[in-house]
């Protein structure tokens, strides 16, 4: 195996996947429904459907597969996980959309469902011109990304950080305590990490219950300030059950180094990933125009996302490179579909 841990970017990967598995058979059904709205017999169409849509998918996912394996190559932890599960995912949704759904397509037409209403009616839509208004989609992009490059700055001058990172990416403390009574997740995250957040004045506490040892916890938090860390201990002694000695109450400090480097990590690979699509995209559609507007749209969709944490303060720790891997992902492919 690939002796992997799946992480929640892990499973970002699968959720993109499936994302782009469902996107592939839209594409293959609409490409049939075209043809049968177009006066097709529909054998003809399905035939003619599946060879239409092949172009899209394929490109979409080789374009994916590509950043994929950059990600792999370059990247570190999580993003090697995000990068396997979306490599092996792509893979394997390639032969199933071209493949499997094709089979299935044939096995329902021939046990008699033959007809065109089976497979759906071309309905009139109403056209909206995007490029028309232009000006008026450009102006609200620009004032949008202006305001979270203004967050960034501002948080810079005056929060101490452009994001509020976690403590996974801005060090902190690890407390392992042992609790005479065996609370559920759900027991700990109701009763006392409030009561944790309360002393320590800090939202930004991370919790996670040994699945091997009844009652022990692993709490992460901020360095603590004074006597803060005697205190917790004693409120937890006192009003949780927590077992007072010094084995089964020991605390460690969290390194940012490590997490400096895998956010290095990340922005390096994914940097490389897009120059490499860029080049994809170039080659495969013969104009560079087509490379250079697939970047610009992806850069746009991160910075939007970029801004917004910005100026939520949300938390930015690993579930914020899952958001933005997973963004870039579904940037390209969306593009990839527009261009064919």
């Amino acid at each position: 195996g690939f002796d992997l841990t799946l992480t929640l970017p892990g499973i970002a990967g699968i959720i993109l996947n499936i994302g782009m598995a469902v996107d592939a058979n839209v594409i293959i059904y609409a490409r049939i429904r075209e043809e049968i709205a177009a006066g097709r017999r529909t054998e003809t169409a399905i035939k003619t459907g599946f060879k239409k849509a092949a172009s899209a998918i394929i490109d979409g996912n080789i374009t994916t597969l590509i950043a994929a394996l950059v990600l792999l190559w370059k990247g570190s932890g999580t993003v090697q996980g995000f990068a396997t599960t979306l490599g092996i995912g792509i893979l394997i949704q390639l032969f199933t959309s071209l493949v499997i759904s094709r089979i299935f397509v044939w096995i329902l037409y021939y046990m008699g469902f033959q007809a065109p209403k089976f497979y759906g009616k071309e309905k009139t839509r109403k056209n909206i011109n995007f490029v028309e208004k232009r000006k008026v989609f450009f102006g609200i992009a620009i004032v949008c990304i202006a305001i979270g490059i203004g967050g960034l700055i501002f948080n810079s001058a005056n929060n101490g950080g452009a994001f509020n990172y976690s403590i996974e990416f801005k060090g902190g403390t690890s407390t392992e305590i042992q609790f005479s009574e065996n609370y559920t997740m759900d027991e700990f995250n109701s009763n006392v990490k409030p009561a944790i957040e309360k002393l320590l004045n800090s939202t930004d506490i991370q919790a996670q219950k040994d699945t091997n040892k009844d009652g022990l916890f692993t709490i992460k938090t901020r360095n603590f300030k004074d006597n803060e860390f005697e205190e917790m201990k004693d409120m937890l002694v006192k009003d949780y059950k927590a077992v007072d000695d010094k084995q089964n109450f020991t605390n460690t400090k969290i390194s940012d180094t490590v997490s400096k480097e895998m956010r290095s990590d990340a922005v390096v690979a994914t940097v490389l990933a897009t120059i490499c699509m860029l080049f994809y995209i170039w080659i495969r559609f013969k104009n560079i125009h087509f490379a250079l507007a697939a970047v610009m749209a992806l850069i746009h969709d991160v910075l939007i996302v970029i801004g917004f944490y910005a100026l939520s303060r949300v938390t930015v720790g690993t579930t914020f490179i899952a958001c933005m891997l997973t963004i870039v992902g579904y940037s390209i492919n969306a593009t990839i579909v527009i261009f064919d």
